[in-house]
């Protein structure tokens, strides 16, 4: 059976986590309810497989069940998700043989967008940071995100309301860096700041606000905000598209290793 946990219960999925090989910082403030989302398993005292579908349609499966029922839910629901309640599920990990099902399930059509994840290199990127150029035009203002400026953050980067469940629970949990423009009404232009905060690990969102892209903002304000995770004792995690060049410059410029491409699929309803 292909059965959602309540909220309370959860965080029984975790022990599944390590079965990606790999740290989700995200995934698991699904499970831990900082982003909205149900975590369906296939037994709910012992949870062998469990599926993480979070409103917005992120989904990440995990484990490995023996529960051929748990494996057809699982595909009702993705299918239901996308044609019925038309939200596209974007799905972290696909395998193959899951790629050849839901091809061959009429109504879908399925998208690749291969990501690429990295690892953080504290020394490399304290050799890079020696060579930063300061951020020499005093019109601007670096300063850190404090609790009455998060409303106008979640404005400029509406992206954000995927990643936390709400204000509140980005002021009790998140953190981040600002750069101000003091000749625009003290205008945010850069921002950069905490997509998720798990045990650890901090998942890095970085946004530039278009006008004042290309003039090295994020790159000064993504040192600054580094530092603070590593005074946190904080492990800072990057992962982007593929073909994102300049995130993956970025990345790179910060002293962040690439590890591997893993596949991400976009499912949609297929077009008439």
């Amino acid at each position: 059976m292909c059965i959602p946990l309540e909220k309370e219960q959860q965080p029984r999925a975790l022990n599944l986590v390590e079965t990606l090989d790999a740290h989700y910082p995200m995934l698991k403030s699904t499970i831990l309810d900082k982003k909205e989302g149900t975590v369906y398993v296939d037994d709910p005292e012992n949870p062998e497989a469990a599926a993480v579908l979070s409103q917005d349609g992120w989904f990440y499966l995990l484990g490995e069940s023996q529960d051929e029922t748990f494996y057809d839910q699982l595909l009702d629901l993705v299918v239901h998700t996308v044609t019925e309640k038309q939200i596209p599920v974007s799905w972290f990990g696909m395998s193959e043989g899951w790629k050849k099902v839901l091809e061959e399930t009429a109504d879908l059509e399925i998208q690749d967008y291969p990501r690429v994840r990295y690892t953080f290199d504290e020394a490399r990127f304290q050799a890079n940071k020696a060579l930063q150029p300061a951020l020499e035009d005093s019109r601007y203002e670096e300063r850190p995100l404090t609790s009455d400026l998060v409303p106008e953050v979640f404005a400029n980067r509406k992206r954000l309301y995927a990643y936390w469940k709400d204000e509140k629970t980005f002021e009790r949990c998140g953190f981040g860096r600002l750069l101000i423009d003091g000749e625009n009404s003290s205008r945010i232009v850069a921002q950069v700041l905490t997509a998720a905060v798990e045990e650890e690990e901090i998942e890095v969102d970085v946004y530039t606000m278009r006008p004042y892209r290309l003039m090295g903002m994020a790159h000064y304000l993504s040192v600054q905000f580094i530092e603070d995770c590593l005074k946190r004792e904080k492990v800072p995690k990057w992962d982007c598209s593929v073909h994102n060049e300049p995130s993956n410059r970025l990345a790179q410029r910060l002293g962040f290793v690439p590890v591997r491409e893993y596949p991400f699929s976009l499912v949609t309803p297929k077009e008439s």
